[in-house]
């Protein structure tokens, strides 16, 4: 048997995978639990290294990848859309199952400050794209995630809270 995966905007197969046998997925596994074992024994600064080097192969074949989660999710990268004024843009972007981030450009910063305020989303950047720091909480709303992760409120996120309360009485004698 084999699986097809297929463009679901226009039903072409876009490659075909072969069934694994029940010993070559435990090949598989087998080797991934290897990795993750050489893996945690890395440094912070060994992992940062790795990652670097990965996050450069990544910006170097952007428009590759770009290409090929467009085939995957069926869906395009982005869109554009003319409208009349400031508040019918924002009616727009509300309108919206989805609300991870976005962006306000203008040389005006309060400005872009008060248009980001009333976009309904997790994160909005004023002039840039995006930014992503350990400091800072970084999220969506609607159906582009529940929590935060980074920062304080990542942190937050992981831990049990308890409420402990009491009441300041005399214990009897």
């Amino acid at each position: 048997m084999t699986y097809q995966s297929l463009n679901p905007a226009t039903g072409k197969l876009l490659k075909k995978f072969d069934e694994l046998t029940d010993k070559e997925l435990e090949t598989k596994i087998a080797v991934a639990a290897t990795c993750f074992q050489t893996w945690r024994k890395k440094t912070y600064a060994e992992r940062a290294v790795i990652v670097a080097k990965a996050s450069a192969i990544m910006h170097a074949k952007a428009n590759e990848f770009a290409h090929t989660m467009t085939l995957e999710m069926g869906k395009r990268i982005a869109l554009f859309f003319r409208v009349k004024d400031e508040d019918q843009a924002i009616a727009l972007a509300n309108d919206s199952d989805f609300g991870l981030g976005g962006s306000v450009f203008t040389k005006d910063i309060a400005h872009g400050k008060r248009v980001a305020s009333r976009v309904e989303t997790g994160m909005m950047f004023n002039n840039n794209i995006s930014w992503s720091d350990a400091e800072l909480p970084f999220g969506g709303i609607k159906d582009s995630g529940y929590g935060r992760e980074l920062g304080d409120m990542g942190i937050q996120e992981f831990v049990n809270h308890k409420l402990v309360r009491y009441v300041a009485a005399e214990a009897p004698q």
